[in-house]
């Protein structure tokens, strides 16, 4: 399965938005910028760091980044999908991204249970995920 094949774009599953110290925000990454990340993955021998010219969503708080839905972000996340069964805890709600792709991907999982420590995520967050009777969100810390 490849990465944008798991995931969905969060661009279209996301709205902008803020709650409290919780941000969401639309980028654009154009082929300039995107060269540009093509040389440092190349400098630093980390492929992960090359982001292709996109439209992404990312995710802040009090104006630091938490996450994107960028090629790196699809990337560390594609084995938790791969190797998901039946009953699922994830640390960390982001985006919802992983949500989205366990829920369309993953028939099989029984429960899918998210820790989220700050409220203001969720409060962001959660108003778009999909109702799925498998989905838990919990504010909690992992």
């Amino acid at each position: 399965m490849g990465n944008f094949n798991l995931f969905p774009r969060m661009i279209e599953k996301m709205p902008e938005g803020e709650f409290g110290s919780a941000r969401i925000e639309h980028f654009t990454i154009d082929k300039q910028q995107s060269e540009f990340t093509k040389l440092r993955a190349m400098l630093n021998h980390r492929a992960s760091e090359y982001i292709s010219p996109d439209k992404y969503a990312r995710l802040s708080i009090n104006g630091e980044i938490m996450m994107t839905d960028t090629d790196m972000e699809r990337g560390t996340n594609r084995e938790l999908i791969e190797q998901a069964r039946e009953h699922v805890l994830v640390g960390g709600l982001g985006l919802g991204m992983v949500v989205f792709a366990l829920l369309a991907k993953k028939p099989e999982i029984h429960s899918l249970t998210v820790l989220e420590i700050n409220q203001n995520v969720m409060e962001l967050v959660c108003q778009h995920l999909p109702k799925d009777s498998r989905l838990s969100v919990i504010g909690a810390d992992a």
